[in-house]
């Protein structure tokens, strides 16, 4: 039989993660046929293909361009609809059938795209957009989009994302080409893809010329896409940025010329160029900097190494002193906290039993694999890359979520403790059940409260996303008989690694001051990773915590500015505030978010400085012994 839908997938090095966006498409209801075209990726990706049933492979000898490449797949294409899917996207289960139902319901419908979503659970920008004409680009580029609210129609946004969610398919102006379907007949009348299009901007090409025939472009709430944004092009930054900013000058040029006067078009070339030379500079200098860091590293790696193999005599030593005794262990240096290191020694036999880490290469889940060894668990820890055999550590590839997961569990374990994401709990929810856990521990944020009312609709979707999975993770637990815990922690800093105090360190770094909206005095808890490992490590077994969520913060109670203040000195900065009303510091945060180290930033974090943010963890310290340090910081912290 012909297929129904063929799905054409161009890929760059996408690694494994092609292998996951193959299977989710294979695995869909729908009678798919699977076309690669490879252009000429070097990662060996294709290898993961090999023998699977309706996947046929383009090898391009050169890297033809994202445009050149999906026309290529359109040739040896059999389906009346055409998916074009980016490798680095994993279709949710019914997804390509939410797009199809839609086809066949309107004839009117040329075009249709899905909810594409972030991986921490958040609607990605791009899936639904209005066209960005030169004007619309200005406006967001210099944070203008603030005054919608007086001018919707002069100030308007192109990225829809940031608008509530609706409940059922729309029709927008465009969608992204990294999930997009199309009927063959209608590509057929308004033409292929424009291959002077390299990389980027030839899917709103596309938008353009369906709308311009008189079809329908449809955004499908209900179609769920996983993409995990910029994989194939993290390799070569500053080539990807030169073909992004090309194609907008052409795209531009090809539909805007008539309508703008010759001398803004001028402008807006202008400013796209310079645009190009501020992004690229930027990430010159971040890469720099990177191989740097990774100079110091390797450099500090091998002196801790020559210091480690020092110690490990030393203990070698007393080892042989202690007959009878099984595995010696040192407990964690707690980093800034004045924490002693004291020696103490384990009998294989008292092992508390085995935990299932998710999450374990995370911010927490670097520090939480030690304190369970110590504790006495047997750990299997989980990963999205594979990792090197470790004869303490199981370590475990991460299923994908397109296959069986109940399949994919390990051996019954006796707990689990998820460091992940919340929102991306409930899909390993079959294989966490099939291996007949106890309890799990998992991690999930004060966020829910302090977000809830954020001006903000991406931090109050955050929050809604928090409360509904805890409720989704409670009454999962319940219906399995298994016990839950669930840890509510503020802001967690500590090893460098953390997306608050390291961000604004980052800032001082750059500018060597920090802005600030009024006085900055509302109160902070800032919580070590390290602690919050600890308090995952004593929720394991606790009684008392069976079925009970609780708020881990901080020993400290401090205000935003004082918080700032310590971080100038742990750089050994004198402090240097800069404060910006609200109006003018939207505006600057909005141009700050064009670079890729600030675009989490929004303004609501502006609004959140003068608001106290403390929780009580006294419930944590009566049920598990809880007791965080002090906020205490240095430069490993940063």
């Amino acid at each position: 039989m012909n297929p129904t839908i063929s799905a054409i997938v161009v890929n760059y090095n996408a690694g494994s993660l092609l292998r996951a966006c193959i299977d989710s498409l294979l695995n869909c209801s729908a009678e798919v046929e699977v076309i690669v075209v490879d252009n000429a990726s070097s990662d060996g990706s294709l290898n993961a293909l090999r023998g699977l049933p309706r996947v046929q492979v383009i090898r391009n000898a050169e890297n033809r361009g994202f445009a050149a490449a999906c026309n290529q797949g359109v040739v040896m294409a059999r389906a009346e609809y055409l998916l074009f899917l980016n490798p680095d996207c994993t279709l949710a289960p019914g997804a390509l059938m939410e797009l199809l139902v839609h086809f066949r319901a309107d004839p009117t419908v040329g075009m249709a795209g899905g909810l594409l979503m972030n991986s921490d659970g958040t609607e990605q920008g791009g899936g639904r957009r209005a066209v960005p004409t030169p004007w619309r680009s200005f406006v967001r580029a210099f944070g203008l989009s603030q005054l919608s609210g007086l001018w919707p129609n002069l100030f308007f946004d192109f990225h829809l994302h940031q608008q509530p969610l609706p409940e059922r398919p729309i029709e927008v102006e465009a969608i992204s080409g990294a999930c997009m379907m199309l009927r063959r007949e209608v590509l057929a009348q308004v033409g292929p893809w424009d291959e002077e299009y390299f990389l980027h901007c030839e899917d709103l090409d596309l938008c353009m010329r369906m709308r311009r025939g008189g079809w329908t472009v449809l955004f499908v709430p209900t179609a769920l896409i996983f993409h995990a944004l910029g994989v194939c092009s993290k390799d070569r930054p500053i080539f990807v940025e030169w073909h992004k900013h090309k194609g907008m000058i052409r795209f531009y040029r090809k539909f805007f010329r008539h309508q703008y006067p010759g001398v803004l078009m001028w402008l807006v070339s202008a400013g796209v160029w310079f645009r190009f030379g501020m992004v690229s500079s930027y990430r010159s200098l971040r890469l720099l900097t990177q191989h740097s860091i990774r100079c110091l590293q390797n450099w500090r790696g091998w002196k801790l190494g020559h210091d480690r193999r020092a110690q490990e005599g030393r203990e070698s030593i007393e080892r042989r002193a202690v007959p009878g005794i099984g595995t010696p262990c040192i407990s964690g240096v707690s980093p800034g906290g004045g924490a002693q290191i004291t020696l103490s020694v384990v009998h294989k036999q008292s092992l508390s039993g085995r935990v299932a880490l998710l999450g374990a290469t995370s911010f927490v889940g670097a520090c939480l694999i030690k304190p369970l060894l110590d504790t006495g668990w047997a750990v299997s820890a989980y990963s999205r890359k594979p990792h090197a055999r470790d004869d303490q550590i199981d370590w475990q590839i991460l299923p994908s979520l397109a296959g069986p997961l109940e399949d994919t569990a390990p051996d019954p374990v006796n707990a689990w403790v998820s460091v992940a994401p919340i929102w991306t709990l409930p899909q390993y929810f079959p294989m966490i059940e099939a291996s007949a856990p106890r309890r799990i521990v998992v991690l999930s944020s004060t966020s829910r409260f302090t977000k809830s009312d954020s001006s903000d609709p991406e931090e109050q979707e955050n929050a809604r996303s928090l409360v509904e999975c805890e409720a989704a993770l409670k009454a999962w637990a319940e219906g399995c008989n298994i016990e839950w815990v669930i840890l509510r922690p503020t802001l967690i800093y500590g090893l460098g690694r953390n997306k608050n105090i390291v961000e604004i360190a980052r800032f001082i770094r750059s500018f060597r001051f920090f802005p600030l909206f009024g006085m900055a005095q509302g109160l902070r808890q800032p919580v070590h990773a390290t602690d919050v490992a600890s308090a995952c490590v004593a929720a394991l077994t606790a009684s008392k915590t069976a079925n009970r969520a609780y708020n881990i913060s901080g020993a400290e109670v401090l205000s935003y500015r004082e918080m700032v203040t310590r971080v100038f000195a742990a750089l050994g900065c004198r402090p240097r505030f800069l404060t910006v009303p609200l109006p003018l510091f939207r505006i600057a945060v909005n141009c700050l978010r064009l670079f890729p180290r600030y675009r989490s930033w929004s303004a609501s974090m502006a609004e959140r400085m003068s608001r106290d943010l403390v929780f009580d963890h006294s419930e944590a310290s009566r049920d598990f012994g809880y007791a965080p340090r002090a906020f205490v910081i240095d430069a490993d912290d940063l």
